[in-house]
């Protein structure tokens, strides 16, 4: 199923004939117009600000007592989280069209729309861009809404009408102008925007749709690709392990060895997981959450675990029953699950063979949509605010604060 904005109203013409196939026509047609941004608008609006409310959170990386938590589609929130009881604002990195980070040393790399950014971190009074590889990406989502590079700029979906008058041959059909989605609104339901990155040791790896781009963040320029691969696909969810690499490719989950980096290769299929899946990785066994109501199909809400310690024949484990998993965290033998309306669930996994048995606490009340962990902090992004609990007793979660998102 793919979306098309089809645009031509014909409205006028003027015909004149000579001889058979000697014929043309003045045609005027009132087009809607695709309105294409041109990248030096996007580009010129990176800015280190004051701090500000946060709205609508995505990736949360921690670097020290420092949470960087992007702010979808707008930038990043720098927060002084020493006391977890009491996070501090200190400022807002602006970056338009940015949904993921990656820090490595004191680098803090950023998509925006198209481009790969990094910003030097060690003055967090000061942030700045260093480097800027531009047009690593070609298309996006955020909240649902594509936006692709076209014709030389951005276009996000916006159209104006005006009319356009040309000369064309009397038997020229009518040309339907099409703008094609990489994949239908529906698709994204259930995911805020496309994963970007992984890193492992000192690389970085990006993904945009069809390539996987790998990056050695000690060279210089360091924003200069030493390699590629082909994958395809729209991707939701894009992770690493080890020497390792997990994404979805053509509905499925799919592992990638990258022992070195320079031929990347695809080694076996998870063919029980769908790209809508989520999944983390600990002591060769994958975590998998599958749910209803995503474009992938699934009919259950379960937990599914693989072994993966030869990750070149996956074996599936076990499945548990759940309510409605989204994404998940462990830090083992603990096992974070997202629940949304239903929740937030820690287990007990050192049995694998009985993990429903163990579950450990239950928060009915956070509408758990993602979760973060940080030694034993765990941050949790719900539905009215981003929740820090304590959860040195993981039988009782002790809840520090809540950062109460900016109403709309």
């Amino acid at each position: 199923m793919k979306n098309k904005l089809l645009f031509i109203l014909l409205i006028s013409g003027f015909w004149s004939c000579k001889e058979k196939g000697d014929c043309t026509s003045t045609r005027t047609t009132l087009v809607n117009t695709p309105v294409i941004h041109p990248f030096s608008e996007i580009r010129d609006s990176v800015r280190f600000l004051p701090a500000r409310e946060m709205e609508d959170p995505g990736k949360i990386l921690v670097k020290g007592t420092i949470l960087f938590v992007s702010e979808i589609k707008k930038g990043v929130h720098i927060i002084e989280n020493s006391d977890p009881t009491n996070p501090v604002f200190l400022s807002f990195l602006q970056i338009p069209g940015n949904g993921d980070l990656a820090i490595y040393q004191n680098r803090l790399y950023a998509d925006s729309y198209s481009d790969l950014i990094s910003f030097d971190i060690t003055n967090l009074n000061d942030i700045k861009e260093v480097e800027r590889a531009q047009q690593v990406f070609k298309s996006g989502w955020f909240n649902g809404k594509w936006w692709s590079v076209q014709d030389g700029g951005l276009y996000f979906g916006e159209k104006i009408e005006k009319y356009v008058t040309e000369i064309v041959n009397c038997d020229e059909p009518e040309d339907l102008i099409a703008i094609e989605d990489p994949a239908p609104i529906s698709a994204l339901e259930h995911a805020k925007t496309a994963p970007r990155f992984a890193v492992q040791d000192k690389y970085l790896y990006t993904i945009n749709r069809e390539v996987l781009d790998i990056f050695d963040l000690d060279k210089t320029p360091k924003l200069k690709a030493i390699n590629s691969a082909s994958i395809g696909s729209v991707n939701f969810s894009f992770t690493s392990f080890q020497n390792k690499l997990i994404l979805d490719y053509n509905y499925y989950m799919w592992i990638f060895d990258n022992t070195n980096p320079l031929t990347t290769r695809m080694i076996s299929i998870l063919d029980s997981m769908s790209m809508c899946d989520k999944v983390v990785v600990q002591n060769d066994i994958a975590y998998v959450s599958e749910r209803t109501g995503t474009i992938c199909g699934g009919n259950q809400n379960r937990l599914k675990l693989f072994d993966i310690s030869d990750a070149a024949h996956p074996r599936f484990m076990k499945k548990c029953p759940m309510d409605s998993p989204r994404a998940l965290s462990i830090d083992f033998p603990i096992l974070y699950i997202c629940e949304g309306i239903n929740g937030f669930k820690v287990f007990d996994v050192s049995d694998t063979a009985a993990i429903d048995q163990h579950l450990l606490s239950h928060e009915k009340d956070i509408q758990a949509n993602n979760v973060f962990v940080s030694g034993k902090t765990v941050i949790i992004t719900a539905a009215d605010g981003l929740y820090q609990l304590d959860a040195t007793d993981p039988k009782n979660l002790r809840r520090l604060s809540k950062i109460t998102f900016k109403k709309g």
